[in-house]
Formats: structure tokens, C-alpha cells, sequence
């Protein structure tokens, strides 16, 4: 998989030079000269995995985080769906006092 030196890598490149690196069965040198890294480079993708795999277990029940600004709107929409009921409520109360009782 020689790659020209200092050409970015596809994630999927990095992590088959990961997985190559920790199946043991060949020399960490060649792994990094077949991909045309350097051992930081190795060291580097190792730590993104690392943080990878620590922020994908660390998540409740297999759910992502909700983004607050995603809960800000849902909130900000309960408020507003509250609103709208009661205002709907006080006119329904309002029309029926307007009628004529026949």
C-alpha cells in the first residue's frame, strides 16, 4: 500500500495500518514502511483509536449525547406547545360566553 509521503490518509487506510500494526505477525517497520509512515504517525493513529473506542463506550445505552442546542429547541418547542394550548383553551372559553344562549 506504498502511499506517496506526505499525502493524506483515509480513515480507512489508518485503521488497516492499525490493525496491521497490532497483529503482531510481521515487524511494526514494516507496517510503517509499507504504508509509508513514521512511527509518530503510528503513534498518532493509535491515540485517535484509543479516544475513538473511549467516546463510543462511554455513550448511555448505546444513544449518542443529545447536542444542547438540539435540547434547547425541544425546549423552547414545549414552551411554545404549552402556550398554544392555553391560548386555545381561553378562546374556546371566550367564544362560548360570546353566544347566544337560545
Amino acid at each position: 500500500m506504498d502511499t506517496p509521503k506526505g499525502r493524506r490518509r483515509t480513515a480507512e487506510e489508518k485503521w488497516q495500518a492499525f490493525l496491521e500494526a497490532a497483529a503482531k505477525d510481521q515487524p511494526t517497520v514494516e507496517v510503517l514502511r509499507r504504508h509509508g509512515l513514521h512511527a509518530t504517525d503510528l503513534t498518532r493513529i493509535r491515540e485517535a483509536v484509543r479516544r475513538g473506542a473511549l467516546v463510543e463506550l462511554s455513550r448511555t445505552q448505546g444513544r449518542p449525547k443529545e447536542d444542547p442546542e438540539r435540547r434547547c429547541l425541544r425546549e423552547e418547542l414545549a414552551r411554545v406547545e404549552a402556550a398554544l394550548k392555553e391560548m386555545s383553551i381561553k378562546v374556546t372559553l371566550l367564544e362560548g360566553k360570546g353566544r347566544p344562549a337560545w
